[in-house]
């Protein structure tokens, strides 16, 4: 490569992390909110009660994936941090693209994918687990998600020790050989995410419940989620700097999708676990029945009920 190109693919390099970072930042600003809100519904609101065990396994998926996304965007903060004070000449040279990914540094490459793919697993485990929640509990149902996570991350293990221990180079490659177990991957865990999605949502549309709503199904099927998956995968797959952008949405995304889905469990938003096992559904949200009464009028015409304010028609009586 000619100087000029040499300089070219640093500074366009350093440029998208530098961007991705600081968007990875903002992002994790809302995901803090979420999980002090998600926290706060498991420990002190009054008016929803959990057992102790499920505290405890909401509490610790909460606060794992949230340690993790911060870890991961603490290491990637601090490799942007000493290429930003090098010279227009370090650029020229390539120096400040090679301490970028200095070998020296395999261990906190090596930490950051094991963050986020156990950020990644804790996510898809969880949507999973609503699954077959959703399901009454009916294994068959997710075994074919549990066989995706669990190949998926035999692959993310090979993705993790390529990108930590391969060479960089100034020839525009940003993941390198390490390219094919990434995408094997992310498409596990996207094909983990669209095959719960998609159940869920059936599960929901089979159950036309008053308090159905397109937020829940969003939510609960973890639609973002997916998109950022299926955004990613491609600039992967091709291996383009821009792959920096997405990366750092997904990796908070991946935690605050199934943020979500525990938030709403635990603030009685979704329905009660057990309520899916039953053919009469119920809500998590108990309601008194009424029974509407009418008195007798001499036209019989539509009447308001007093108690519900419904419209009523009420049949004459013959004789």
């Amino acid at each position: 490569m000619a100087p000029e190109d040499d300089e070219k693919v640093v500074v366009e390099t350093l440029t998208a992390y530098l961007n991705g970072v600081a968007l990875e930042a903002l992002v994790h600003g809302m995901y803090t909110s979420l999980v002090g809100v998600t926290l706060w519904y498991i420990f002190f609101n009054p008016t929803i009660r959990l057992s102790k065990s499920h505290t405890s396994r909401m509490s610790i998926s909460v606060v794992l994936m949230y340690l993790f996304t911060t870890l991961n965007l603490g290491i990637r903060w601090s490799w942007i941090r000493s290429p930003l004070v090098f010279s227009r000449k370090d650029a020229q040279n390539g120096t400040a693209y090679y301490t970028f990914g200095n070998a020296d540094d395999t261990t906190l490459w090596a930490i950051s994918g094991v963050a986020t793919g156990a950020n990644i697993l804790i996510a898809d485990s969880i949507l999973t687990w609503r699954c077959w929640v959703v399901w009454g509990r009916r294994w068959p149902i997710v075994v074919l998600p549990i066989l995706l996570t669990v190949s998926g991350t035999a692959n993310d293990v090979l993705f993790i020790y390529h990108n930590a221990t391969d060479k960089y180079s100034l020839d525009g490659a940003i993941w390198g050989p390490a390219v094919k177990w990434g995408v094997i991957f992310y498409s596990m865990s996207l094909a983990t995410t669209m095959y719960c999605t998609a159940l869920i949502i059936f599960r929901i549309l089979a159950h036309r419940e008053q308090y159905w709503s397109v937020i829940e199904m969003v939510v609960e099927s973890a639609v973002m989620y997916s998109l950022a998956l299926v955004v990613f995968i491609g600039f992967l797959a091709t291996d383009d700097v821009g792959g920096f952008y997405p990366k750092a949405l997904l990796d908070t995304i991946a935690g605050i999708a199934p943020t979500l889905i525990v938030v709403r469990v635990v603030s009685g938003q979704a329905r009660s676990d057990e309520s899916w096992q039953t053919k009469e559904t119920s809500s998590s949200l108990h309601f008194e029945s009424s029974v509407c009464t009418v008195t007798a009028t001499e036209d019989g015409m539509c009447e308001m009920c007093s108690s519900c304010g419904q419209k009523l028609v009420r049949r004459r009586s013959v004789g």
